[in-house]
């Protein structure tokens, strides 16, 4: 075979149709068949091909598990139904030989020879059914398959009338079918999965994030994004350091987790004296002390406001009124509307035509510095609504905005690295912050807060409320700071870097020549997941 050949073969590659292209298809060789593909698989690793070694090695450490997969079990069923069904014509062949013999039976002779014959046909046709099959008339080899009476439940790819990904061979036992297409989606050899591929062949390797240990972390994350049998963050080339399953799978160590966590961390603002000091005066425990915290006048009100200045204080102090209004309901009301309702008390919710609806996005003009998801229903920290939403939908949107953030300021590596979105998080009445970013190499970081949670009673409001509405000014200053980024001019301070822009003016730079980090992966839809099955 051919180098080209072999990959081709190999992106499609299982058990079933390894045996099927070396003609095994009796099912008591099936010994002979596995060892045959085990070595196989070990001259393949041998290859002067990093491809072909690379698919090959990997398929060869789960050798038991596709040999013993459901589709190789359904495989060897099939041919032990053929095999007993050419026993069964063999039998019947036979019987009609011996019929035809006791037709010529002399009548005078019928008792004796009859007892003779059936003795003689008794022995022969165990000795005969036993024995490999006899050849019938017309036969070309003892393993012939009757192709026009068996359906054909393996019939090649080509020959499927509508096939959107190939059948994965690793379907554990006990596997659901639904786990089982969506392992299809991401198998190797899937349109979603070549995606994954053709982005990390565009990596550059001397571009890539080494950690202190000498891992790429590119690398890592492609290795485990092979793995996964469903979408995973890491098939965006995403990493959350406090994904535990990395952890769990080998992936990374913890030192490498914190070491990911802790490169060129972006802190969070800090607030103003004055603002924390105000802020910090709400801390009260009954509604009479809020309600005469606010009707105090400050020195910032008045003849004396000045937006620029005072913003932050007015939005402190209208949403302190917003919660207490209507004292004691206004605490049932608030948990009331995040139960049926998509929270838009922060800002304004604008819905943008896009593949994944947020249900918050922060825009300004065509940038958008960051999303939101909420859900009415709180289950817990690892609830299934906040592990997709957390682990997956928000932290895609994020990297979605952080590259046309980074088109924005033309790839500007300097600027690039300093960027980061956020990302919102509701559940119920408990809060999550998200922050994405890309300190090194081509990969992006997810950063968590704490879960804030907004209290029932107002005795909590200084201790749980005054801490929310310091993480929302924060998060308020990410996105100005980011804004700031990318509206600001580039700095041409001498006369020759200014006639150096003039002169390359109208020339497009190739995108090979700029460092670039590349989409997210295309999820598949639903409605389009399809498995031939018979």
């Amino acid at each position: 075979m051919a180098s080209n050949d072999i990959r081709t073969f190999l992106r499609q590659f299982s058990a079933v149709k390894f045996y099927k292209y070396k003609g095994w298809s009796n099912s008591r060789l099936r010994q002979d068949a596995e060892d045959d593909l085990r070595q196989y698989l070990q001259k393949l690793s041998a290859s002067d091909d990093p491809l072909v070694k690379q698919k090959s090695t990997r398929l060869l450490g789960r050798f038991e598990r596709m040999t013993n997969s459901k589709h190789a079990e359904r495989y060897w069923n099939q041919m032990m139904i053929n095999e007993e069904r050419e026993l069964t014509k063999n039998s019947l062949f036979i019987l009609e030989q011996r019929r035809s013999q006791h037709k010529n039976v002399i009548e005078s002779n019928i008792h004796s020879e009859r007892i003779a014959m059936s003795q003689k046909t008794t022995n022969e046709f165990i000795s005969e059914i036993r024995s490999p099959r006899t050849m019938l008339p017309g036969d070309e080899s003892p393993t012939t398959v009757y192709q026009d009476e068996i359906p054909d439940i393996f019939a090649d790819d080509e020959k499927k009338e509508r096939e959107v990904f190939t059948e994965n061979e690793s379907v554990a036992e006990g596997e659901s079918e639904e786990e089982s297409e969506d392992e299809g989606i991401y198998a190797a050899g899937s349109s979603t999965w070549k995606e994954v591929e053709e982005v990390f062949r565009r990596m550059n390797d001397s571009q890539k994030w080494k950690l202190s240990t000498g891992k790429v972390v590119e690398d890592a994350l492609f290795e485990y994004a092979r793995r996964c049998k469903s979408e995973h963050l890491s098939q965006s080339f995403i990493v959350d350091p406090d994904d535990t399953s990395y952890i769990a799978h080998g992936v990374f160590t913890e030192g490498e987790l914190t070491e990911i966590e802790e490169t060129d961390t972006k802190s969070l603002p800090d607030i103003p004296i004055d603002l924390m000091k105000y802020m910090n005066s709400f801390r009260k425990s009954s509604i009479e002390e809020l309600r005469s915290q606010l009707s105090m006048v400050q020195d910032w009100e008045g003849a004396n406001f000045r937006r620029e200045y005072h913003f932050d204080h007015d939005w402190i102090k209208n949403s302190v009124h917003n919660f207490v209004r209507g004292e004691a309901s206004s605490f049932t009301s608030s948990y009331r509307k995040n139960r049926t309702r998509s929270v838009s008390g922060l800002m304004q919710v604008a819905h943008k035509v896009m593949g994944r609806r947020g249900d918050l996005i922060i825009r300004k003009h065509h940038n958008e510095y960051g999303n939101g998801e909420a859900g009415k229903e709180w289950e817990g920290e690892n609830g299934t609504k906040i592990l997709k939403e957390r682990g997956l939908k928000a932290p895609k949107m994020q990297k979605d905005m952080f590259v046309n953030l980074c088109n924005a300021v033309k790839w500007d590596v300097e600027k690039v690295r300093r960027l980061q979105v956020i990302g919102w998080i509701f559940s119920e009445l408990n809060v999550l912050l998200l922050r994405l970013d890309s300190p090194r190499g081509y990969v992006c970081r997810v950063v968590r807060s704490p879960i804030y949670t907004i209290p029932q009673t107002v005795g909590l409001f200084g201790q749980q409320v005054v801490p929310f509405l310091a993480l929302i000014w924060k998060a308020k200053a990410i996105v100005k700071e980011v804004v700031d980024i990318v509206e600001s001019a580039e700095n041409h301070d001498n006369e020759d870097s200014q006639l150096q822009e003039l002169q390359a003016v109208g020339v497009k730079k190739r995108k090979s020549q700029l460092f670039c980090i590349e989409d997210c992966v295309q999820t598949p839809s639903k409605k389009n997941k399809i498995i031939c099955r018979k």
